[in-house]
């Protein structure tokens, strides 16, 4: 039940006063707040809404296993709501929560201390549009299975990701989007990594080597494939989304064609393109392909490779040749 429909039932029952205040869930959003912002000035909007989350967090007496704080365009980016949210992680510490997000919904990022490295029994961490500082002794998320890192800055003489992604020992679901250019993501140490999405970056080639991925998507990002790689045994879902491959004189197969070759248990595979320049998709072989779904390219295929698909989405695609021999 949502936090507000909880709330709400106080009004119903006495003995379901105080049930609230022992949800293990607390999502704390607009319609949380029960605030509108009608002709109401930001300042004051920001000013109710900080005073019903202190109301909220200071009312609730049972243990807190996840925590998600949605920080909308209504709500003002200063001192007070930086200090404000800095002290509601403080106290959020001492309770052990398993999974903590964070989202400003404007491009305004909000400022975050490093207590959030604190959070030693986090088992899923979403941070988005925040800017925080990477302190020099974190120990790490040793039970850290999903992070989420959309629009996030890093501050100070500690900057690079992969540091923070090294000390995630058992990280399957990873998520990076949109990061700051300054951030090194380079040199990733992800053994265990199953599920990998990254936008807006130039993909570095350690992901060719993470042998268990099951799940990629590389959307509006630049990659080029190792001269050493040998293929994603395991991959079953992929996701391109205006990618480019970059090739040399040493490496002139490194079409898309040839990516999705090292691909051989592919299940599900989605290709998409946009500017008005229609890459060509040759050939490929994918035997347990299922639904292959393409956006705005040309075509040169057999469809005959594919002896198990069940769903074909083809839309804005130009075709050269699509033969069905088996």
């Amino acid at each position: 039940m949502p936090l507000d429909d909880a709330i709400r039932t106080c009004c119903l029952s006495k003995h379901w006063r105080y049930k609230w205040r022992n949800i293990p869930d607390l999502s704390l959003n607009f319609e949380t707040y029960g605030i509108t912002s009608n002709n109401i000035d930001i300042q004051t909007v920001t000013r109710n809404t900080l005073s019903k989350i202190n109301w909220i967090l200071s009312n609730h007496t049972g243990n807190i296993k996840k925590f998600k704080l949605c920080i909308g365009d209504h709500i003002e980016t200063n001192v007070e709501t930086s200090r404000e949210l800095n002290r509601w992680l403080d106290w959020l510490v001492h309770l052990k929560i398993e999974e903590l997000e964070i989202q400003r919904f404007n491009s305004q990022d909000i400022c975050v201390q490093s207590s959030i490295f604190d959070f030693d029994k986090l088992t899923n961490l979403t941070l988005c549009n925040c800017t925080f500082r990477f302190p020099q002794m974190f120990k790490g998320f040793k039970y850290l299975i999903t992070l989420h890192l959309v629009n996030v800055e890093f501050i100070g003489e500690y900057t690079a990701v992969d540091q923070m992604i090294r000390l995630c020992p058992v990280l399957k679901n990873l998520t990076i989007y949109s990061i700051c250019e300054s951030l090194d993501i380079d040199v990733m140490d992800a053994p265990s990594l199953e599920t990998l999405a990254i936008k807006g970056s130039l993909v570095p080639s350690c992901i060719f080597y993470f042998e268990r991925l099951k799940s990629l998507t590389l959307c509006n990002c630049t990659f080029r494939i190792p001269h050493l790689f040998k293929d994603f045994k395991y991959l079953t879902t992929l996701h391109l989304d205006c990618v480019k491959i970059l090739s040399d004189e040493s490496q002139a197969g490194s079409t898309i064609a040839t990516f999705l070759n090292f691909c051989p248990n592919l299940k599900n595979l989605m290709i998409k393109f946009n500017g008005g320049i229609y890459p060509l998709i040759n050939n490929f072989y994918a035997p347990n392909l299922r639904y292959l779904c393409i956006d705005s390219s040309v075509l040169n295929l057999n469809i005959g490779n594919f002896v198990k698909l069940k769903t074909l989405i083809l839309s804005k695609c130009d075709i050269c040749e699509v033969s069905i021999i088996i």
